[in-house]
């Protein structure tokens, strides 16, 4: 099997510091496309591609949970950070060879008691019938979970209504407990027009960096204080006499 090398804008965006509130825009709103992905009949960078990432964006915060203290507890809230990941993407499918790309999974961490868990799940599939966009909404009800494996289960959808030439865009988020950071693939089997990631990270967590592939990521670092606020109750015993 030959494996091909695309050629790709990959952007690695990467802020230290303590985040409350973190937020980033992904290259197109969800839920407006333009018509000239719907009309394009080939890949740009590949002409014997049969699907290609029109864009693959993602980023993912971490989010101090224990800021309320009660006066009476021993231990306090010992939550600590979770994790948030948010995924947005679009696909151009050429051609029916390339159908298997509008099956999606969402790979979920099982830890025996506080498991990662998928959410704010969205997807349309876009198609251009007589010069008009016809949008097609996934059904929630089609969402199946299966156990992959003792530490991994496995949430699938199909996107609806896939034809030659249609656009399929998919958002979701996965919440965790678990620190780790995923596995960033900036190049995919299928070519890959742009790729952007965010991470925030706070000053806490400190994670090792490395990098395989052909072409160097671009990478953009910056430290950007945040504050978080601790709220403490305090329970007052009166005795009426």
């Amino acid at each position: 099997m030959q494996i091909k090398v695309y050629p790709v804008f990959l952007l690695l965006f990467l802020t230290l510091g303590f985040n409350t509130a973190y937020s980033q825009k992904s290259p197109a709103k969800f839920g407006k496309i333009e018509t000239k992905d719907l009309e394009a009949t080939i890949c740009p960078i590949d002409s014997n591609a049969h699907a290609y990432y029109i864009f693959d964006y993602g980023e993912t915060t971490f989010t101090y949970m224990g800021t309320k203290v009660s006066s009476n507890s021993t231990g306090g809230d010992d939550r600590g950070f979770e994790r948030t990941s948010t995924r947005h993407f679009r696909i151009k499918i050429l051609d029916n060879q390339a159908f298997d790309w509008a099956d999606i999974e969402v790979m979920l961490y099982r830890g025996g008691g506080d498991d990662e868990k998928v959410s704010s799940i969205k997807g349309i599939t876009y198609n251009l019938e007589n010069g008009k966009v016809v949008k097609t909404k996934f059904d929630k009800k089609d969402i199946k979970t299966e156990e992959t494996s003792e530490r991994w289960k496995t949430v699938k959808f199909a996107m609806p209504n896939v034809k030659e030439g249609s656009v399929i865009e998919v958002q979701y988020t996965v919440r965790s407990p678990y620190l780790y950071l995923p596995i960033l693939y900036f190049q995919h089997t299928i070519p890959t027009l742009y790729n952007e990631y965010h991470v925030a990270i706070p000053e806490y967590l400190n994670y090792s960096e490395t990098a395989s592939g052909y072409y160097e990521i671009q990478k953009e670092k910056k430290h950007q204080p945040r504050d978080v606020t601790i709220t403490q109750s305090e329970i007052v015993s009166t005795t009426e006499g």
